[in-house]
This record gives structure tokens, C-alpha cells and sequence, in this order.
């Protein structure tokens, strides 16, 4: 490595996400800002296991993906740190973190990743006409929990059983879909199966019930 180059510790990250540990093991790097959406604003970018453009690739986003984590300035470059569930169901590279070029410059390029604004952070809503449930991930939107908990439901109805719950602070990846004239987020396999904390015993059809759950988005309607 080059002298004064940033040091590692092996499958670390910097402790810049609520619920991560704040002592950082990359020491040279400077956050730049908060955590925040970001969205992929050209063909595809690069995921690297450390901020350096020589670093090894782990995977790539798309235009149009957005892009949960925290920036920071490594060598006067600005990087992305991703969030660690971000980066796990957001994309498919199964580490558990990795680092996006915000810029291009140093590689003769412009802006690669967009900060989407609080106030534009929602999904689009769409139709749910038919099955409702999303096809693939790309379009999935970060989500992070305001009240003290939500109950993951089974179906996207208040009526329908609850097979787990989030707590405030958590983060929620999915999609969100108009249901009856109410918001809900339809979260991906591994988001419904991991919080599925709190279910009841499992019937004939549990392994479907826990592919797929349903959170509502706003219950002022309530």
C-alpha cells in the first residue's frame, strides 16, 4: 500500500450507522455527511470492498437503483459507504458492506450517484392490482422506522396476521404499494423472514406467509 494509505480491519467498516459501533477501523477517511439515499444516475457503478478504485469489485447497481449508506472523503475522493442491509438485499453481492464512487472525476468521469433528498426519499406509488408482490428488487426504496415499533403483517391489511415486527431506528427494504386508499411497504423474502420475531406456530401455508410481509407506511387513517 501506498504510505499513509487508509488501514482495514478485516471485514470492518467505519461506525457511521446507527446501531454500528462508532470506534471506526478506517482511519484517513472524513465523513462528509449523514446517512441518506443516493441514486445511481448512470449505466451501472462499481461496489468495492474498500474506497479505492483499485480496490476488488464486489458487484454492480444499476441507473436508477437507490443506494442506502454514508458518504465520506478518502484521499479527497468522495465514496459511499453502504449500509450493511443495504448492501445485503439491495444488491447481490452478499458482503456485508462495500464502497460506491459518488464522482468521477479522478477517473476522467462526472457524477455517478445522485443524494435524494429527504422529501423525495417515499417510493412511487404504484398499482396493486393482481399480485401486488414485486418481482425482483430492483426499485426497492430504504425505509427507516419512526415510531416505536410496527407489526410486519402477513397480508397488507390491519386485519390480516401479524408475523413480525420492527422496532424504531431499524431500516426496511421494499417496495411501496396503494392497498385500498392506505400506503403499504411490501418487504423482500429476507426482510420478511428476518423479522419474523414474534410469529405464531407455523400452519399448512407458514412458508409462504414468512416469503413475503406487509408494513404500513402511515397510520394516521387508524
Amino acid at each position: 500500500r501506498r504510505g499513509g494509505e487508509p488501514q482495514w480491519c478485516p471485514g470492518g467498516m467505519p461506525g457511521a450507522i446507527s446501531g454500528v459501533s462508532r470506534t471506526s477501523c478506517l482511519v484517513g477517511a472524513e465523513r462528509t455527511g449523514e446517512s441518506a439515499r443516493f441514486e445511481v444516475i448512470v449505466e451501472h457503478v462499481v461496489v468495492r470492498v474498500e474506497p479505492s478504485v483499485t480496490a476488488a469489485p464486489l458487484g454492480a447497481a444499476n441507473e436508477g437503483e437507490t443506494l442506502l449508506g454514508t458518504p465520506y472523503k478518502v484521499h479527497d475522493e468522495p465514496w459511499l459507504c453502504l449500509h450493511p442491509k443495504a448492501a445485503k438485499q439491495g444488491l447481490d453481492f452478499g458482503a456485508p458492506c462495500g464502497w460506491v464512487l459518488i464522482h468521477g472525476a479522478c477517473l476522467g468521469l462526472g457524477q455517478l450517484l445522485r443524494h435524494v433528498p429527504e422529501a423525495q426519499g417515499a417510493a412511487v406509488r404504484v398499482d396493486a392490482a393482481g399480485d401486488p408482490r414485486p418481482s425482483q428488487r430492483g426499485g426497492s426504496r430504504a425505509f427507516e422506522v419512526a415510531v416505536r415499533q410496527v407489526l410486519v403483517h402477513r397480508a397488507p391489511s390491519l386485519a390480516s396476521p401479524a408475523v413480525g415486527a420492527a422496532n424504531k431506528g431499524e431500516w426496511l427494504f421494499g417496495k411501496i404499494f396503494t392497498v385500498d386508499g392506505q400506503p403499504w411497504l411490501c418487504l423482500g423474502p429476507d426482510e420478511a423472514s428476518a423479522d419474523r420475531s414474534g410469529a405464531g406456530e407455523e400452519d399448512s401455508d407458514g412458508a409462504e406467509a414468512i416469503e413475503f410481509g406487509w408494513v404500513l407506511v402511515d397510520g394516521s387513517s387508524v
